[in-house]
């Protein structure tokens, strides 16, 4: 949704989210938290069973590799969320670049003549296509708009993508409130391994 917003797919691109969409950035706050193993996230409840499974089979060891692990994953999580918060955010913006004509004292009136060159009603060549107009090597034309990226502060807080904001509030939310009480989690995975025959 945010490429599609501001034409970057990387990291930059969430640059200001926080300000311009918190309907999208607090539920990618928390799932970058709930990767990372915060406490009253599920994703801290999934590391912590784990641990605790690893202690009992005798795997201490790797039980401390993975809390380094998790540790270490904190660099590039949290860097997620501060570019989230703590950026500008980074805009597209369409500028024109102005090309005055070599008008004596810049009348108005004379902005509806023709360019020079340009046939003339009742001419000879009236009535043919004008000629091309010239384009740069890329096949561009150069009085085109030109995209430039500028930062600035994003105006009044909008909804979009409304969809995707829907299921992304429903698993944060479902996110914090399975990692505050888990219990029917752990009913639902009973149940699920005794249907397979794992139990």
């Amino acid at each position: 949704a945010r490429e599609r917003d501001t034409g970057d797919d990387q990291l930059s691109g969430l640059a200001g989210l926080g300000s311009e969409n918190p309907w999208l950035a607090w539920p990618l706050t928390i799932g970058m938290l709930g990767l990372a193993g915060i406490p009253g996230t599920v994703g801290f409840v999934g590391k912590f069973q784990l641990i605790h499974a690893l202690v009992n089979g005798d795997y201490a060891w790797l039980a401390i590799v993975l809390v380094v692990g998790s540790m270490i994953s904190l660099g590039y999580y949290l860097r997620v969320i501060a570019t989230i918060w703590m950026s500008p955010a980074v805009v597209a913006t369409e500028r024109r670049e102005m090309r005055l004509a070599p008008i004596a004292g810049g009348s108005p009136e004379l902005d509806d003549q023709p360019d020079e060159g340009a046939p003339m009603p009742g001419d000879q060549g009236a009535g043919q296509p004008a000629p091309e107009r010239p384009t740069s090597a890329f096949g561009q034309d150069p009085a085109a708009p030109v995209a430039t990226t500028e930062r600035m502060t994003v105006g009044p807080l909008s909804l979009t993508h409304p969809e995707l904001t829907l299921v992304a509030v429903v698993f944060a939310a479902a996110s914090v409130v399975f990692g505050i009480i888990p219990s029917p989690l752990f009913h639902l995975a009973s149940h699920a391994a005794s249907l397979l025959g794992l139990r």
